[in-house]
């Protein structure tokens, strides 16, 4: 039985992906081929316009959650980013799921294991770590969109063409984004 914790934090990754969806409006989704569809008991996220190394957005997620996953599932998605023109994307099956029963399922489906996806977790209740640095960390708004996202897509290998999407986050409800700077030049964002 998996923890309370990942189950929780499947959800959140869930929610934060949705809420990405969300902030794009119809012509930046046409643009984009944005799409965030049901995928079996999961959801697949769609950018068809980013680079083959967006893989962090070109993912289904959450497949396994519910009830086990079937060969034609994994059959549809692979249909459906090929349908979208996406060359790689990935597959983000629940943690509950066992490899040696997923694993077969995208190999007959002609999926390749290329990486790994980790994720690192610390207590609600547990204090943040003091973290010195000599860059002065601020909360930024609108005014700094452009500047958040081409660092984000940067980091993420999204390539340019996504900034103008990520360049909302920071004004969007439910989202706080945050720049390290050196001096007037934004270093770093999350």
């Amino acid at each position: 039985m998996k923890e309370q914790w990942t189950e929780e934090a499947e959800a959140i990754e869930r929610q934060a992906l949705t809420a990405l969806h969300q902030v794009a409006d119809e012509p930046l989704r046409q643009e984009l081929g944005l799409a965030l569809e049901p995928a079996a008991d999961g959801i697949a996220s769609i950018a068809a316009a980013l680079p083959p190394t967006a893989i962090t957005i070109n993912r289904a997620l959450g497949l396994g959650r519910e009830r086990p996953i079937h060969e034609n599932d994994i059959r549809a998605l692979v249909e459906r980013y090929r349908d979208a023109g996406v060359e790689r994307f990935f597959l983000q099956p629940d943690p509950a799921t066992r490899d040696e029963e997923v694993a077969p399922l995208c190999e007959a489906a002609g999926l390749k294991r290329a990486r790994a996806w980790q994720k690192f977790r610390r207590g609600r209740d547990e204090p943040l770590p003091e973290v010195e640095t000599g860059l002065p960390l601020r909360e930024v708004g609108r005014e700094d969109g452009e500047a958040f996202a081409a660092i984000v897509c940067d980091a993420f290998d999204l390539g340019r063409v996504a900034i103008p999407w990520l360049a909302r986050l920071p004004a969007s409800e439910g989202w706080h984004a945050w720049m390290a700077f050196d001096g007037d030049t934004p270093a770093s964002a999350g």
